[in-house]
């Protein structure tokens, strides 16, 4: 991830969630690299009331090659070498009172313009409770052997979240391509009732607002 990338093309996008907090840019200095190695804090925000450490991701889309952001909150669950994921470390923080992240934000951006296609907020516990109610759902990276657990947006919003963006018309159309609909319909509220029918049917979620 682009750490500017962040600044300029997702946080002008969602500072109104955080209602008039500022972001507190990092510096590559030792103790940004600490807290984001042992405590999974990318970055801060300063509020009225005090400072909200947030954990970050940004993931990058081919949309000229047809593809369309996941709308997920991911976790990396397992290494090939073994080393403590932020799975573990979220499980950590349930027993103790170490330093951490209070929300996470998933952001998706395309790779080529960096236009914010989707993103979610949600404090940690909500996202981490998603994730273990469909631990189904993982994915495997062949580059770097690596395990993802991961939760849609959708999942993480029963329990609660601080902000989403819209829903985004290039995922209804990777779900419309995923189960095979039919591409035509009379008017939206259609497509979203058959898609959100089948997307239940398969995933327990909806698709559509």
């Amino acid at each position: 991830m682009s750490r500017q990338d962040f600044y300029d093309h997702v946080w002008p996008f969602i500072s109104d969630w955080y209602l008039g907090g500022r972001l507190i840019k990092q510096s590559e200095d030792c103790t940004a690299k600490i807290l984001d190695s042992e405590a999974g804090i990318d970055e801060q925000i300063r509020m009225s009331s005090g400072i909200i450490p947030v954990a970050v991701r940004v993931q990058y889309v081919r949309t000229d090659k047809g593809r369309s952001p996941f709308n997920t909150f991911t976790l990396r669950k397992s290494t090939q070498g073994g080393c403590d994921t932020e799975l573990h470390k979220m499980l950590n923080r349930l027993s103790n009172d170490c330093l951490g992240a209070r929300d996470m934000i998933h952001a998706y951006l395309d790779k080529n313009t960096k236009s914010l296609l989707s993103c979610a907020a949600a404090p940690w516990q909500n996202v981490l409770a998603a994730v273990y109610e469909n631990l189904h759902q993982q994915n495997f990276n062949r580059e770097d052997g690596n395990w993802f657990a991961y939760a849609y947006f959708e999942q993480v919003e029963v329990h609660g979240l601080i902000g989403m963006t819209p829903q985004i018309e290039l995922f209804k159309q990777k779900i419309t391509k995923q189960l095979n609909l039919p591409l035509k319909f009379k008017n939206n509220a259609e497509h979203c009732a058959y898609i959100t029918d089948r997307f239940l049917s398969r995933y327990g979620v909806s698709a559509c607002p």
